[in-house]
């Protein structure tokens, strides 16, 4: 026999908050680097630039990833409130 699910649908929504926080974080953390025409800032701006493609990627999953447990909180919350509602009008 399976264990019944038990969700916390609160701290899913206090999950998705923190995630959507930290994307936040993520996507305005970065480090401006100059470009003098030389070979060596060339190269730094270069990897700047890759970094900066990355940071903006990664914030963008981690907003995507704070959207999906959002609606998964509200989802078993409007489940759980349909099941409530259903069990309510079982008559026996």
């Amino acid at each position: 026999m399976s264990d019944p699910l038990d969700v916390d649908p609160e701290g899913l929504r206090v999950a998705s908050a923190i995630l959507s926080a930290h994307a936040d974080d993520v996507a305005h953390s970065g480090v401006a680097v100059g470009n003098n025409g030389a070979p060596s800032s060339v190269g730094a701006a270069s990897f700047a630039a890759s970094i900066e493609n990355f940071r903006a990627a990664y914030a963008r999953r981690l907003r995507e990833r704070a959207g999906s447990v959002a609606v998964a909180a509200t989802s078993y919350t409007e489940s759980d409130a349909r099941g409530a509602a259903d069990i309510a009008t079982v008559r026996i």
